[in-house]
């Protein structure tokens, strides 16, 4: 009778054990609105000031990126993973101006990088597994 309630406690604690599903994920923290680069941190490049007159913003609407540069425009698609994870692929104009495009090119290939996102309070991060962190201020 003992080996009975011993095979029957085992079998409970296992089945309940088994039974427990791991929590789901929690849905990932909406991107939505515009934000202003405030610094970018690459492997190849590092602002920690942005120039005055290099503005850089970028916008979030629905599953659509888009940003304006000092000359240029950005634009394209990205998806929300639930571990903070962000798949994103964008295209640019391409207007000539000798002061701005190095930088402008060294923001979008940095951008091209990017694998995750943080949002805490009005500052939003984009970084990836090196190097990499652009850091943003809501507009």
């Amino acid at each position: 009778m003992r080996n009975v309630i011993l095979i029957v406690s085992v079998l409970c604690i296992t089945l309940t054990n088994c039974s427990k599903s791991s929590p789901s994920p929690s849905p990932p923290i909406p991107l939505v609105g515009t934000w202003s680069l405030l610094s970018i941190k690459d492997s190849i490049f590092t602002a920690d000031i942005i120039p005055a007159p290099f503005t850089v913003s970028i916008s979030f609407s629905g599953n659509k990126v888009s940003g304006r540069t000092r000359v240029n425009q950005y634009f394209g698609d990205y998806t929300l993973v639930p571990s903070s994870e962000i798949n994103m692929a964008v295209g640019s104009t391409f207007v000539f101006d000798l002061t701005y495009n190095v930088l402008e090119a060294k923001y979008l290939n940095s951008l091209s990088k990017v694998k995750f996102y943080h949002i805490n309070k009005d500052t939003l991060t984009l970084s990836n597994d090196g190097l990499l962190k652009i850091n943003y201020l809501k507009k």
